[in-house]
């Protein structure tokens, strides 16, 4: 069997996900190798929309389910966010807040284990955790001015 993406287990199942970023290519070659054929349970199909005169995120996803029978059953999920950048400054400001205190309290927490007990660090690691909790710092910042 000829499969279009790579194998990846997704909450304990078996699936074969593919980005479509040029639809009329990728289409045309799921087609030319059968992507969809006897076995196939199961196609998702999702996107984020943004509808930028309300400054709503619209996340769509479409589940086509194919029985052994052959019958296609659709189904769909639409869930909508508010971009709360202009909406809500005042709780957006507070979230920002909030993970620039708990990045740099991660961070003290960090110091204070690694100075502790140098002989247990894996040095990769922590070059790893202290750039990420750097950039959860800054970036917050940045963000608001």
């Amino acid at each position: 069997k000829l499969y279009f993406s790579h194998k990846h287990n997704y909450h304990g199942e078996t699936i074969y996900p593919k980005m479509l970023s040029e639809p009329i290519r990728d289409v045309k070659v799921m087609k030319n190798i059968e992507w969809i054929d006897v076995q196939t349970e199961m196609v998702a199909i999702g996107t984020l929309v943004y509808t930028e005169n309300i400054e709503i995120f619209t996340s769509v996803e479409v589940d086509f389910h194919f029985d052994t029978a052959g019958n296609v059953d659709g189904s769909f999920i639409m869930i909508s966010y508010r971009d709360i950048v202009k909406g809500s400054k005042t709780t957006f400001i507070a979230c920002l807040v909030t993970c620039v205190v708990c990045a740099m309290i991660n961070v003290i927490l960090s110091a204070c284990h690694i100075f502790r007990n140098p002989q247990e660090c894996k040095w990769g690691y922590v070059a790893y955790e202290f750039f990420s909790r750097g950039l959860l710092m800054i970036y917050p910042l940045i963000l608001v001015s």
